[in-house]
């Protein structure tokens, strides 16, 4: 498929999808975010405190943290369902088959590296690639969901694409 018929299809998709495209960017970009707090539970406790307009705490013991990290399995858990019953919905509306994770590639691997290439002013090959970390576990999710959300709408085996008057 050529770049310009992607392109179609995916405006044609996006048309269709309608609240639905707006949410998925949402879980896109929040995504990355909670595979992080993943790793840094103490980043969901404060979240929790602030939330809750308490004081965020210095200090955390070890039931703090595993309930941080609980939680932040809990998050990423529900954002990876959320995103699969949102693939399928968009499928179901436009009733044709597109990838939508090459968007996600540009949206939250290219357009946030490069905000924060412009905010820092320098370019950091680790810390680009650790930004890309996150982003490879969304979209590998995506590429789950996309499948999945495929065989789900249009059944196993070939899938309808997109048809326009410029092809």
């Amino acid at each position: 498929m050529n770049a310009g018929k992607y392109l179609r299809s995916l405006h044609a998709a996006w048309l269709e999808s309608g609240i639905l495209g707006y949410l998925l960017v949402m879980v896109w970009l929040l995504y990355p975010v909670a595979v992080v707090t993943v790793f840094h539970p103490a980043d969901a406790v404060g979240f929790q405190a602030w939330m809750q307009g308490l004081a965020i705490p210095r200090f955390m013991t070890s039931r703090m943290l595993n309930a941080g990290e609980a939680v932040a399995v809990l998050a990423l858990a529900v954002l990876s369902l959320l995103q699969f019953g949102l693939v399928v919905l968009i499928y179901r509306r436009a009733q044709f088959y597109v990838q939508l994770w090459p968007l996600a590639v540009f949206l939250v691997g290219g357009i946030a590296n490069g905000i924060w290439w412009l905010r820092t002013g320098y370019w950091d090959f680790w810390g680009a690639m650790a930004g890309l970390t996150p982003l490879v576990a969304a979209v590998a999710n995506h590429g789950v969901c996309e499948r999945l959300g495929g065989n789900f709408v249009f059944g196993p085996g070939a899938k309808p694409h997109y048809e326009d008057e410029w092809a």
